[in-house]
């Protein structure tokens, strides 16, 4: 075989290989951004199931005057929690499905997905201090007005309920935090 020959075949395996190797690296890129919008979309809907539980909250309110004859401003606050949940909730699940891992680059789906923790941290924050609010208002009034057996069935549905809260919560940063090392994975 000729020298010239067999160089130029090997000039040209070269360059066949480094296109492998960029198709390699696209093909690994899109199956990481895959990844993390399966989870994107698993966030997203644990988003969308808490704006309708949000939108509950206010349906329930006259309950608490009818049931356990609280009073209607205590009904209103509760409500108007629940609104200002779903608000947000939904804010929250319309933001994290605005972006697209597949046709962006992976430091702007990065990005997006570090924001999505910061507010997901701040929703959950504002949460937490404004229904603790409530339900020490909720609290104050019971302690007053209902027998022993109705205050501690409602300490009994706090502490059932923070626990399930601090459950959900765990899970979606864990979904949350899977959906970053993927997007971690793929800028390496």
């Amino acid at each position: 075989m000729n020298i010239d020959k067999l160089k130029a075949n090997w000039l040209a395996l070269s360059v066949q290989e480094s296109a492998v190797e960029s198709n390699c690296k696209a093909v690994a890129d899109k199956i990481a951004a895959g990844k993390a919008t399966g989870m994107q979309r698993k966030l997203a809907a644990y988003y969308k199931r808490t704006v309708i539980c949000g939108l509950m909250l206010p349906a329930m309110a006259p309950f608490l005057v009818f049931s356990l004859d609280l009073s209607v401003f205590v009904a209103v606050l509760y409500g108007l929690f629940g609104i200002l949940m779903a608000i947000g909730n939904l804010w929250l699940y319309r933001y994290i499905v605005s972006c697209n891992f597949i046709t962006n680059t992976i430091a702007q789906s990065l990005r997006h997905s570090l924001n999505i923790g910061k507010w997901r941290a701040r929703l959950f924050i504002v949460g937490i201090v404004l229904g603790c609010a409530i339900l020490a208002v909720m609290f104050a009034e019971l302690i007053g007005k209902s027998s022993d057996s109705v205050l501690a069935g409602a300490v009994c549905g706090l502490v059932i309920g923070v626990a399930v809260a601090l459950v959900k919560y765990r899970r979606m940063r864990k979904v949350y935090r899977q959906m970053l090392a993927e997007l971690n994975a793929a800028m390496d």
